[in-house]
Protein backbone atom coordinates (compact mmCIF):
# COMPACT_ATOMS: atom_id res chain seq x y z
CA UNK A 1 0.00 0.00 0.00
CA UNK A 2 1.74 3.05 -0.82
CA UNK A 3 1.08 6.62 1.54
CA UNK A 4 -1.49 8.27 -1.04
CA UNK A 5 -3.67 5.11 -0.66
CA UNK A 6 -3.46 5.18 3.02
CA UNK A 7 -6.43 5.10 5.13
CA UNK A 8 -7.18 7.60 7.64
CA UNK A 9 -9.54 7.39 10.25
CA UNK A 10 -11.94 10.72 10.86
CA UNK A 11 -9.24 11.10 14.30
CA UNK A 12 -6.22 11.82 11.72
CA UNK A 13 -7.91 14.05 9.42
CA UNK A 14 -9.45 16.51 11.99
CA UNK A 15 -5.84 16.53 13.13
CA UNK A 16 -4.40 17.50 9.86
CA UNK A 17 -7.29 19.65 8.66
CA UNK A 18 -7.84 21.39 12.03
CA UNK A 19 -11.26 21.70 12.04
CA UNK A 20 -13.88 19.49 14.37
CA UNK A 21 -15.00 16.29 13.38
CA UNK A 22 -18.46 17.05 13.26
CA UNK A 23 -17.50 19.78 10.13
CA UNK A 24 -15.36 16.62 8.74
CA UNK A 25 -18.65 14.36 8.95
CA UNK A 26 -20.58 17.44 7.09
CA UNK A 27 -17.98 17.41 4.17
CA UNK A 28 -18.50 13.80 3.92
CA UNK A 29 -22.22 13.36 3.91
CA UNK A 30 -22.44 16.46 1.21
CA UNK A 31 -19.75 14.45 -0.63
CA UNK A 32 -17.52 17.30 -0.82
CA UNK A 33 -14.93 14.86 1.30
CA UNK A 34 -14.93 11.44 -0.63
CA UNK A 35 -15.26 8.83 2.53
CA UNK A 36 -15.83 4.78 2.87
CA UNK A 37 -16.80 2.37 5.43
CA UNK A 38 -14.68 -0.95 5.96
CA UNK A 39 -16.60 -4.48 5.89
CA UNK A 40 -15.53 -7.17 7.86
CA UNK A 41 -13.17 -8.25 5.30
CA UNK A 42 -11.20 -4.66 5.08
CA UNK A 43 -12.92 -4.03 1.44
CA UNK A 44 -13.98 -0.47 0.78
CA UNK A 45 -17.84 -0.18 0.88
CA UNK A 46 -20.17 3.25 0.28
CA UNK A 47 -22.26 1.98 3.02
CA UNK A 48 -21.77 0.36 6.25
CA UNK A 49 -22.13 0.92 10.26
CA UNK A 50 -18.23 0.37 10.36
CA UNK A 51 -16.69 3.71 10.92
CA UNK A 52 -15.15 5.96 8.21
CA UNK A 53 -12.10 5.84 6.50
CA UNK A 54 -10.85 8.82 4.85
CA UNK A 55 -7.87 7.40 1.28
CA UNK A 56 -4.53 9.72 2.18
CA UNK A 57 -4.75 10.79 -1.36
CA UNK A 58 -8.53 12.06 -1.58
CA UNK A 59 -8.17 14.07 1.42
CA UNK A 60 -5.16 15.81 -0.85
CA UNK A 61 -7.64 15.94 -3.82
CA UNK A 62 -10.22 17.64 -1.72
CA UNK A 63 -6.99 20.18 -0.12
CA UNK A 64 -6.08 21.22 -3.39
CA UNK A 65 -10.02 21.99 -5.07
CA UNK A 66 -9.94 24.78 -2.11
CA UNK A 67 -12.48 26.34 -0.93
CA UNK A 68 -14.05 27.62 -3.74
CA UNK A 69 -15.51 24.04 -3.95
CA UNK A 70 -16.32 23.78 -0.50
CA UNK A 71 -18.23 27.55 -0.54
CA UNK A 72 -15.66 29.20 1.75
CA UNK A 73 -16.08 26.82 4.68
CA UNK A 74 -13.04 25.18 5.24
CA UNK A 75 -10.71 27.48 7.58
CA UNK A 76 -7.56 25.56 8.65
CA UNK A 77 -5.20 26.99 11.17
CA UNK A 78 -1.70 28.58 9.38
CA UNK A 79 1.21 26.81 11.46
CA UNK A 80 3.13 30.06 10.09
Amino acid sequence: MTNKDKLLTIAEVVEELRISRNKVYEFIHKGVLRAYRLNETGRKRKYSRKPWRVRQSDLEQFLIKGSNARGGELHTESTE
